[in-house]
C-alpha cells in the first residue's frame, strides 16, 4: 500500500468467477446412479422430471435468493398429497376394487 491506496490501483481488476458446481455435482449423481437398481432409477427420473417442470414454470432454484418458507410449503404440499392418496383410496373402494 502506497498512502492507502493499494499497489495494483492502475492494472485493471480481475474479476474471478465462481466455479461452476454442475459438473462435479453431476459426476457425483452419476456415481450413485451407477449403484442403483432400475426401479430407483425412474424414481429419481420422475422426481428430476418434476423439478424440470417447476424450473421450467417457476425458474431455477436459487437458495440464495430465494425467500419462501421451505418447510412451510413442504408440509402445504405434503398435505396436498396424502389428501390426493386419500380421495384415491376410497374411489377406489367404492368401485370396489379396494
Amino acid at each position: 500500500m502506497r498512502d492507502g491506496r493499494a499497489f495494483h490501483e492502475d492494472r485493471a481488476a480481475v474479476v474471478r468467477r465462481p466455479r461452476d458446481p454442475r459438473p462435479a455435482l453431476r459426476r457425483a449423481l452419476a456415481a450413485l446412479a451407477g449403484r442403483l437398481g432400475a426401479d430407483e432409477l425412474r424414481v429419481l427420473v420422475l422426481l428430476a422430471t418434476r423439478v424440470r417442470v417447476g424450473q421450467t414454470r417457476y425458474g431455477r432454484l436459487d437458495l440464495r435468493r430465494d425467500a419462501r418458507d421451505l418447510r412451510r410449503e413442504a408440509v402445504e404440499e405434503l398435505t396436498d398429497g396424502l389428501f390426493y392418496l386419500a380421495a384415491a383410496v376410497l374411489r377406489r373402494r367404492r368401485r370396489g376394487a379396494g
